[in-house]
């Protein structure tokens, strides 16, 4: 079957970048967009202070000796990956690419994934991790759900 096309774009890919183009010229969204980022980047760089020497890119190179439950980690566990994915939202949201959102969903997968392996050994090393647990949420303030 063969597509019509419409001043030298098929109808549906010109639809959508005119969809794109809307969006990041809407004030608003942007707006939205840019407090996001800005949102998740804080939240990073306050994570990452009160983790302090805690910190290890790798989980499996260093397992922690203490609950680290002050700062963003007073109501989520595991804020670092809430910004990240508060990060790769906002992108999604600016970009409208399906590519990316994809991408989006494949990276909460594998958060998700290392969040429970983390907790999981967490909670045999440390025995008031599971109290921790009940009382914090993983990626967000347990009081929001």
């Amino acid at each position: 079957m063969k597509h019509r096309e419409y001043n030298g774009c098929y109808p549906m890919i010109r639809s959508i970048s005119v969809l794109k183009a809307e969006f990041l010229t809407h004030p608003i969204a942007f707006a939205i967009c840019v407090q996001v980022q800005l949102f998740s980047q804080f939240l990073f760089a306050k994570s990452m202070k009160a983790l302090g020497n805690q910190y290890s890119p790798c989980f499996d190179s260093k397992i922690s000796t203490e609950i680290v439950a002050e700062g963003p980690y007073k109501n989520i566990r595991h804020p670092i990956y809430t910004a990240n994915i508060l990060t790769l939202a906002s992108i999604t949201l600016l970009s409208q690419s399906y590519i990316i959102l994809v991408l989006e969903m494949i990276f909460i997968y594998f958060c998700l994934r290392s969040a429970k392996r983390e907790e999981k050994i967490l909670s045999l090393n440390l025995l008031p991790y599971k109290k921790y647990m009940a009382s914090t949420g993983m990626f967000f303030p347990k009081m929001l759900f």
